[in-house]
């Protein structure tokens, strides 16, 4: 596991990977779900299988798709996400990693508010799937070696209350 020193200026989100195979994924998934373009899932699975080889790519392309697909028909509105390259993250993808996060370190008051932002107040209904495919994907991650930092909660609301996540790093322009 390549766990890096806290986030700082010199640091991005991206340069740890669990979170970047969490946010490769996310995007990669959904855009393959809008677009309905193959060469989106392809770039899925060369992201994840240069991240943790054939045998984690095939581990957690179920759970990631179940819980795409769980997010997708639980919520209302349409899911953000950013371009496959961007260096910066939306409010959608960093209330996925929190949410993830929240799974991976019982983080249960996390885990309710992102779950309750990114579906609703029915994400405790018997029903919910979303919970779920949440926990399947955040197992698979961990048991493979994807162990995400923890998200404080004023940083979540942070993100909520702002629109803008703090993760979010500047992109640069030449």
């Amino acid at each position: 596991m390549d766990r890096l020193p806290p986030l700082s200026a010199d640091r991005t989100l991206f340069d740890y990977r669990a979170e970047r195979v969490a946010i490769m994924g996310y995007r990669c998934a959904m855009a393959g779900y809008d677009l309905g373009d193959s060469s989106c899932w392809d770039a899925l699975w060369t992201c994840l299988v240069e991240e943790g080889g054939l045998d984690f790519t095939c581990e957690v392309m179920g759970s990631l798709q179940f819980f795409v697909r769980a997010l997708r028909s639980s919520r209302e509105g349409k899911c953000g996400y950013y371009p496959r390259n961007c260096s910066r993250v939306c409010e959608d993808e960093c209330l996925v990693l929190s949410l993830l996060s929240a799974h991976q370190h019982g983080a249960s008051e996390e885990r309710g508010y992102c779950l309750e932002k990114l579906q609703g107040e029915h994400w405790q209904d018997d029903a919910a799937i979303l919970p779920k495919a949440a926990e399947a994907l955040a197992r698979v991650l961990s048991r493979n070696g994807h162990v995400l930092l923890p998200v404080p909660m004023e940083v979540i609301h942070a993100i909520t209350q702002c629109h803008t996540c703090p993760f979010a790093t500047p992109q640069t322009v030449n």
